[in-house]
């Protein structure tokens, strides 16, 4: 439950206050004054207004809300796969990417991209995902499609690189796959 602070309470309060003080300068002018008899459409015509706005408030409220968690959504995917990017990363600037934890990392970034995608058709954000998740294949394809280093006990350990073009274009491949990202989160955020 929110807590209510005390600025809230001031507002409200002086609020209050000077809507009763404008009420009672008002009722003094003959014009202004109250009625002490109210028929029964008057009264009926009060509750229904009034609860038309409260619905009105209500329902605008939880619309926002929901417009608010859905965005939470894609930027906390995002985030889940900005470590995942990091650490591809440093394996290509190293030049040792190990291989069960790079093929790993490659399905988790792959399941997340598809949340993202799917999140983005069902809530109609208009994001351009499809050019992140090009990007991803053709970086997946340039780095698991390289034959991995073979140890002592036939393990496959290492992807090692023969090609420095190759690994500098998947380096610059994950670095514009993470700025997209970035631009992606930012836009769900402003939408």
């Amino acid at each position: 439950m929110k807590q209510i602070n005390k600025k809230d309470i001031l507002i409200f309060i002086i609020t209050i206050s000077i809507c009763w003080i404008f009420s009672e300068y008002i009722s003094n002018y003959e014009y202004f004054v109250w009625r002490k008899e109210i028929d029964i459409f008057s009264v009926i015509s009060l509750l229904i207004t009034s609860s038309i706005g409260i619905y009105i408030a209500v329902y605008l409220n939880k619309s926002i809300e929901a417009s608010k968690f859905e965005k939470e959504l894609i930027i906390e995917e995002v985030k889940k796969i900005k470590p995942i990017i990091l650490e591809i990363k440093q394996g290509l600037l190293d030049n040792k990417l190990e291989f069960n934890t790079t093929i790993n990392n490659f399905k988790k970034m792959g399941s997340r991209l598809s949340e993202i995608d799917q999140l983005n058709k069902i809530l109609s954000f208009n994001l351009n995902v499809d050019d992140i998740i090009e990007d991803y294949r053709i970086l997946k394809r340039n780095i698991t499609g390289i034959s991995p280093l073979v140890t002592g006990e036939d393990k496959l350990k290492y992807i090692e690189f023969g090609d420095e073009i190759k690994r500098s274009d998947s380096i610059s491949l994950i670095d514009k796959i993470g700025e997209n990202l970035i631009r992606l989160a930012s836009t769900a955020y402003r939408s």
